[in-house]
């Protein structure tokens, strides 16, 4: 068995649904349960994923949120659902207080987690509007040991 089977019988609310073409089904049709998430993917045309995502942005409104979590990754989860709701409810689970948060990110998508955490990071080689949400760059990019950095810096 190879990983990826053994991970789809492991994991039985997992979803893949892989569209080449236009189909006379409709995709809500062809799923079993509600999808906690959905994933568009375009490896080399992020214009294509941004064009659809504006098309949709009055559909979106009231149902789910869209973000990018990298150039080549358009996601939809259910509204009010975020990395920073997220770390409300971690916090809450562990009653921990929110000024002892730290979150480190590098995509749009990370963009809550940063401005929610007491303190927000985002690594060297982020998004300008994760860097642009941080309280802190790092020196060193996520191949680099960015997270010791952070480790070293605000935990240590």
């Amino acid at each position: 068995m190879t990983p990826q089977e053994k991970y789809d019988k492991q994991n039985t609310r997992f979803i893949g649904l892989k569209l080449n073409r236009k189909s006379d089904k409709d995709i809500l049709d062809a799923l079993e349960e509600e999808p906690q998430k959905v994933m568009l993917i375009s490896l080399d045309q992020r214009d294509k994923l941004e064009r659809f995502q504006k098309k949709n942005l009055n559909w979106e409104k009231g149902k789910c949120n869209s973000f990018f979590s990298s150039s080549q990754y358009l996601e939809y989860s259910p509204k009010n659902t975020s990395k920073a709701t997220g770390i409300l409810e971690l916090t809450k689970i562990l009653n921990m207080p929110m000024d002892a948060t730290v979150a480190v990110g590098d995509e749009d998508n990370d963009v809550p987690m940063i401005k929610t955490a007491c303190i927000g990071v985002a690594v060297k080689n982020a998004t300008e509007k994760a860097k642009a949400a941080a309280d802190y760059v790092t020196v060193n990019d996520n191949n680099h040991d960015a997270i010791a950095e952070v480790i070293e810096k605000f935990i240590l």
